[in-house]
Parts: structure tokens; sequence; C-alpha cells
């Protein structure tokens, strides 16, 4: 009878510990999933991610040596209900404007049963999605500018006829505005609060026989952004 107890008690703990390390799931990561991480851009003082999670975890913050801790989470933590399976649990990062003219960049650290972690950086230019913009990355003389020096620029193109083109761009804060250093170019709205918007702009008739510029400048919390726009030279002439 001892022998049958002992066996009988053997399968049981080796019943017991197979089933744990076989159904045990462990697993953490952001969504929605950016492969370049969380960008905020120059006027942006706040923005979220979500942790989804089957394990409790801790959360930090994690910047370079010599770079300033620009942003804040919260909460840094997450313990689990009895009961629950797993948690979703939003993370709101909480930063400053970029006037600083360098892209800022940092890190989001999540410890659970494994680590992982998720880049934030921070643009120097605004939200402008019309036109598109394209990343400076060269400096005058062709060398390679590190990530934190690199500029966008904002360049369209317009008709000589007179004609009406949209621009298309995102603010994170009331009090926007819109201008332009031509008379020949000229915004519907120009002023905005915080939020998408999508504004027409009236491109008088150009009469001379070469192309002309103009500079249509996007302005929020402190931060301005430059869009070039230039316009064809007459074509009977």
């Amino acid at each position: 009878m001892k022998k049958i107890g002992f066996l009988a008690t053997l399968v049981v703990a080796l019943f017991t510990s197979c089933s744990e390390s076989e159904y045990e799931f462990h697993q953490t990561y952001f969504t929605p999933q950016e492969p370049n991480g969380k960008i905020l851009y120059a006027d942006q003082v706040s923005d979220s991610t979500r942790v989804i999670s089957y394990d409790p975890w801790t959360a930090s913050t994690y910047f370079n040596t010599g770079t300033d801790a620009w942003f804040s989470i919260t909460p840094t933590e997450c313990n689990f209900k009895a009961g629950e399976q797993f948690a979703s649990m939003r993370i709101n990062i909480q930063g400053s404007v970029n006037n600083t003219g360098k892209i800022r960049s940092g890190h989001i650290v999540v410890k659970s049963y494994d680590t992982v972690g998720m880049p934030v950086k921070q643009t120097t230019w605004l939200n402008i999605i019309r036109p598109f913009g394209e990343v400076e990355k060269y400096d005058a003389t062709g060398n390679l500018l590190p990530e934190e020096n690199r500029k966008m620029t904002f360049k369209g193109q317009t008709i000589a006829t007179t004609n009406q083109f949209e621009i298309e761009f995102i603010v994170y804060a009331d009090g926007a505005t819109l201008t332009s250093d031509a008379e020949w170019l000229i915004p519907a709205t120009t002023t905005f609060n915080a939020g998408r918007h999508v504004v027409a702009i009236v491109a008088q008739e150009n009469f001379a026989t070469q192309p002309r510029t103009a500079t249509l400048t996007l302005s929020s919390n402190g931060i301005s952004t430059p869009i070039t726009i230039t316009q064809a030279k007459t074509n009977n002439q």
C-alpha cells in the first residue's frame, strides 16, 4: 500500500509539473505596434500607448546619457486583480513643446516576464500631411547628419493660371495660424483650433515669364513650419 501511495503521489506531481509548464503563457507587448515607435510632433505635449500583458509589469523611461528627460509616463505599474488572465492598460505620455531645434528621443521600458521597449521621438516640425515632407539627411557637403539634426522640408507646386489647391495638417493646440508672405497666395482660413484641417489655398494667375515662389507658414504652440509653394510660369509669353 505504501508503494502504491508513493506512486500515486509521484504521478500527481509529474502531471502538475507538466501541466504548468505546458499551458503557462506569458506575453507583453505595446499596441498599436508601431514600427518606428511613438512619434510626437513639435507642438504636441501629450499622447498615449497601450500595453497588453499576461503578467504584472512595471514601466519606466530611458534616455541616452547626456539627454535630459523630456517626457514622463503614468501609470508606472500594473498589478492583476484576482481572476484576471491578462490586462490591457493605457500608458499616458506627458511631454513639452519641442523648441530645442533638435529631434528628441527616449524609450518606454516595460518589465514583466519579458522586457519590452518602445522608442519615443519628438520632431522639430509640425504635423503637415499635404504637401508631403522630405527629410534632409545630408548637410551641404554631403555628410550624413545625425538623426537629431535632421530637418523636414515641405514643398508644393501649382499651375500658372488662377487655381485652388489644398493643404492638410494636424495641430495639437488651439490658436494655430496659417499665413502667406505673398499677395498672390491666399489661404481660405487662417486660424485653427486643435485638430485635423484641410485648407483651400487660392493661387492667382502668374503673368510673369518665370516661376515664382511664396511661403505659407503654419504656427502652433510657439512652433512654426514653412511650406514653400512654387507656381509655374505662364506658357503664352
